[in-house]
Order: structure tokens, then C-alpha cells, then sequence
């Protein structure tokens, strides 16, 4: 039976990849498989054998003696916190275990039917994880160190997250391993529990590729331009991404070239100009800010206190990138959802609609013909403020056309695709400003531009450039 999927062998440095043999319409099923290899990210003495016990005990404390000699790969750079460390080595014991666990078949699928990087790449991962395979080989009873090694670099290039009975697990997919990167995805990823499945986030037609996205969940990475996207693939995933997306100028860093003072070029560099006329280290040191100014809204712990300084704090990244890069710069518009916010929480009901829409209007440009999904959250999370202001009907237009993507497995849940729907629903005319009864002050939800909390679904799946 054609399930839709042919895996062909391309040039290197794709390799083995999926095609589509059919067409898929949004929303589709097109990759659903149970994994190959499962590995806690935790260690469970209570669910081991005393043989299994003694070997991961023996183990642990190999790889962790290992992680200590390490030395460190640049002048000044930090070791991991000892939380991190031992996370590290505990994942990396688990998968060893995993891989004794497996019948010979099952070995040999983990062996060949998938890709690592190169064992020559300058990368300290790749340092490490050797470091690591050459400690574990030295333990009786192990796989060879080549193996070991190969586990290692498959597990780190390929593995999804997935959460089964609220405990996190990684897992190896053999079909999913298949589907190339793309920083513009023809389908996204989710799990049910250690069932992954991909949907169809575009149309594909027969003979296309058929493309994911490696790190995107629902975070700043959607609005991330090419430079911080390859930094990324290349740091957790081992390759410098040159999809159809990376290869062309990046919008995203546009600013007034400060050199002939052209305003809001399309792109950045500007193309008359030498690229030394950009401010690069001002846009450093405002992405190291911006960070740490939208830190205290990923804490679930943050106090009020710290909420308000938080707000603060994305106000003057705010004003700081709209000087220094102009308001069509990346850091300038992701501030602008949490200005939103901050103008609800102080009962600015105009101020916050004039944001919310210029987001939604912002995300419809950069994001949605990317992540359209993501950007139907956007629209999900302003939509409050939008339909309270006076561009209502620039709202509703915009929230109509994401429709397509109206639906839990892109939307994350079923409250989100609800929540969509009644407000493009809602079309009751408002009243005229002078007879609109007053409103109390709304207090700040950092739920309402959020991502609904949900079980986190696979992430950390990737390969270099293809697949073996």
C-alpha cells in the first residue's frame, strides 16, 4: 500500500530523504510511527533490575569521572552547572542501556538507518560525546567504542522529546529521521505520547520534498532571522542550514542603512553599502537584552515584582532597537506583544489594541509564511485586545485567512482553535466610544499571547544537511 512517502538517496550532503509520492492537503497525516530506540532523559532505579542497576551505577560514574577531565574547549568558557552536567550524563547512560536493550535487527536499524556528523568536525559536542564513548568502552561487558560513539551522535542528531505519564523521554524515529530541514517546513511535528506524527503544514504536491523544522516550537525562534537559526542548527544539530529560506536575503534584520541613510532597507546589508556600515555589535548586545528582558515570562515562579520589571525592561529594548535598528528590525516588533500586554495590565485598552494589531500585522508579513501555525497563535493571543480597539475588521481579516490552521494539532489544543473562532465570531458592533461603558482595568495574563501550556511535544530532531 503507498502511504505517500518514498525514501530516495540524493548528493551529499542530503543523503537518504523523504519524498512525497501523492498529494497532501493541509492538515494532512503525512509520517505517524513508533519509535525505534526510547530513552528517559532521567535515571529510575526503581524500574531496573539489580543487573541493569549495577551496570548504569558503573556507568554513571564512568561517564561522570569522563565529563570531569574534560577540558574546556575555549579560554574562559564555563562548564555546564552541575544540574546540567549530571542531566547530561544520565541521558547519555540511559541511552547506552537503551541500546544493550535492543535484539541485533533493532542494533543494526540504530547502525545504518541513520545519519551523525562527520567524526572530524571541530564541534565540542562532538568532542564530548566521544569523550563519553571512549569512557563507557572501557566498562566490561560494553559495545565496541565505535559503536557506542555512532549511538552517541545518531541520538544527539536525530532524537524527538516526546512526554509519556508526565516524565520527558527522547526518542529515535526511522521514517520522521527522513524529512529534511527546512526553515520554511512543508509539516510540523507533534506527539501523542511516543507516537510521533507529522501533519501537513502546506500544500505538497507529488515529488516534493517533504520538509520539518528542527528546533521551532513555539518560541522566538519562528521570529529568529538566518544568522541566529544557523547558529542554532549548527550548535544542537551539527550543520549550517542552507534550505531555500538561508540562502536568500534576510528581511527580518532590515534597518535605515546608517551609511546612506536609505530608510528601512528590505533586507539587510544594504546592497549599496559594504556590510561594515551595519551596526552589529549594537544588535549583539540588544539580542543578549532581549533575552534577558523576556526571560521572567518563560518562569512560571516569576512574582509580580518581577513581571513589572520585566516590563520595563522590554520597554527600553524596545525603544533602544527602534533608534538604533529601526521598526522594521526583528527585536523592535518581538517586543511588541508584551508592550501589548503591559498596556492592557495598565487599563490602556487603546495603546494595547494599536500594538496587538501591529503584531498581528507584523507576524502575518514574517511569520505565517513560514510557521502559519504559529502565527495563528499570534492572532489567538492578541485577538482580545484587537476586537476591543478600533481595528476590529482589520482583525477579523487577517484571523480568517489563518482558518486553514484552525485546528488542535497545529494550534497545540482545542481551547486555542476554539478561542479563534469565537473571535473572528465575534462581530457584535461595538459602540460608539462616547456610550462605551466603562472598563476595568485588565489585569496582566501572560497566558493570553502565550502558546497554551501543554505536554511538550518533539523537539530536538535533526540531522546535517539529510539523512543516510
Amino acid at each position: 500500500m503507498d502511504d505517500g512517502i518514498d525514501i530516495k538517496e540524493f548528493p551529499a550532503p542530503l543523503g537518504r530523504a523523504a519524498v512525497a509520492t501523492r498529494e497532501f492537503a493541509i492538515g494532512d497525516l503525512v509520517v505517524s510511527e513508533s519509535p525505534v530506540l526510547v530513552v528517559p532523559t532521567f535515571l529510575n532505579p526503581a524500574a531496573t533490575t539489580p543487573a541493569t542497576a549495577s551496570l548504569i551505577s558503573t556507568l554513571t560514574d564512568a561517564l561522570r569521572s569522563a565529563l570531569l577531565d574534560e577540558p574546556q574547549q575555549e579560554q574562559g568558557e564555563a562548564r555546564p552547572s552541575t544540574a546540567a552536567a549530571e542531566a547530561e550524563v544520565d541521558l547519555q547512560v540511559n541511552a547506552i542501556a537503551a541500546y544493550m536493550g535492543l535484539n541485533q535487527q533493532e542494533r543494526k536499524t540504530v547502525m545504518t538507518n541513520f545519519a551523525s556528523p562527520p567524526l572530524d568536525a571541530q564541534h565540542p559536542a562532538i568532542a564530548l560525546l566521544t569523550t563519553f564513548a571512549s569512557a563507557a568502552a572501557r566498562v566490561e561487558g560494553m559495545p565496541a567504542f565505535e559503536d557506542i560513539q555512532k549511538l552517541l551522535l545518531v541520538l544527539a542528531t536525530n532524537a524527538h522529546e516526546f512526554v509519556e505519564d508526565g516524565a520527558v523521554y527522547v526518542g529515535l524515529y526511522d521514517r520522521g529521521s527522513k524529512l529534511a530541514h527546512s526553515c520554511s517546513p512543508k509539516t510540523v511535528y507533534v506527539g501523542e505520547g511516543r507516537i510521533l506524527k507529522h501533519y501537513a503544514l502546506q500544500p505538497i504536491a507529488a515529488g516534493d520534498m517533504i520538509t520539518t523544522n528542527y528546533t521551532v516550537r513555539d518560541d522566538i525562534r519562528a521570529c529568529h532571522p538566518t544568522h541566529l537559526r544557523q547558529e542554532h542548527l549548527l550548535r544542537t544539530k551539527f550543520f549550517l542550514c542552507e534550505c531555500e529560506r538561508c540562502i536568500v536575503p534576510d528581511t527580518l534584520r532590515s534597518i535605515p542603512c546608517p551609511t546612506c541613510s536609505t530608510p528601512n532597507t528590505p533586507t539587510t546589508p544594504c546592497p549599496t553599502c559594504p556590510p561594515t556600515a551595519y551596526p552589529i555589535s549594537i544588535e549583539q548586545r540588544l539580542e543578549i537584552s532581549l533575552a534577558a528582558a523576556t526571560a521572567p515570562f518563560d518562569d512560571p515562579f516569576a512574582t509580580g515584582p518581577s513581571i513589572t520589571a520585566a516590563f520595563k525592561h522590554v520597554n527600553v529594548v524596545a525603544s533602544t532597537s527602534g533608534a538604533a535598528l529601526g521598526p522594521l528590525h526583528w527585536i523592535t516588533n518581538w517586543c511588541t506583544p508584551f508592550r501589548a500586554l503591559h498596556a492592557a495590565s495598565n487599563g490602556d485598552r487603546t495603546t494595547a489594541g494599536n500594538l496587538a494589531i501591529a503584531w498581528c500585522r507584523w507576524s502575518k508579513l514574517n511569520v505565517r509564511q513560514h510557521y502559519p501555525h504559529i502565527h495563528a497563535r499570534h492572532l489567538v493571543s492578541m485577538g482580545p485586545h484587537c476586537v476591543r480597539s478600533e481595528h476590529v475588521e482589520e482583525y477579523l481579516t487577517i484571523a480568517r485567512e489563518a482558518l486553514p490552521w484552525a485546528n488542535p494539532n497545529f494550534m497545540g489544543s482545542d481551547e486555542s482553535v476554539r478561542r479563534l473562532k469565537m473571535l473572528i465570531g465575534d462581530k457584535e458592533p461595538r459602540p460608539p466610544k462616547s456610550q462605551a461603558p466603562p472598563q476595568p482595568r485588565a489585569p496582566v495574563d501572560m497566558s493570553d499571547w502565550l502558546p497554551p501550556s501543554q505536554p511538550r511535544q518533539g523537539a530536538s530532531k535533526g540531522k546535517g544537511k539529510g539523512k543516510k
